[in-house]
């Protein structure tokens, strides 16, 4: 079962370092910078939360709402293709969809 688990886990970080070396690869290509300061902020800084109490509560109930819908309909889809890859899936469509919700 730790074999698995190590094997799953290494298929995760490398899925998502290759996406942001195709990020960055794709960026370089078209003469922009590979990674700026609003993508480092974007991925892994802080979100800014400015709403009053009761609409965060709201705004991030409709966010995990829809990230539950995301597992129940992708999940069928790519849970066949590997863990790693569905994790990676899941990851990122989450942070966007709570980005999303707070902006």
């Amino acid at each position: 079962m730790f074999g698995w688990v190590l094997w799953e886990g290494v298929t995760l970080v490398f899925v998502v370092a290759s996406g942001l070396a195709l990020l960055a690869l794709r960026r370089k290509v078209g003469g922009r910078p590979a990674f700026t300061h609003q993508d480092w902020l974007t991925y892994f800084g802080d979100l800014p939360a400015q709403a009053s109490k009761p609409r965060l509560v709201l705004k991030l109930s409709g966010a995990a709402f829809l990230c539950f819908l995301v597992v129940l309909i992708g999940g069928p889809l790519l849970v066949n293709l590997g863990a790693g890859l569905y994790s990676a899936t899941f990851l990122f469509t989450s942070l966007g969809i709570v980005k999303l919700a707070l902006s």
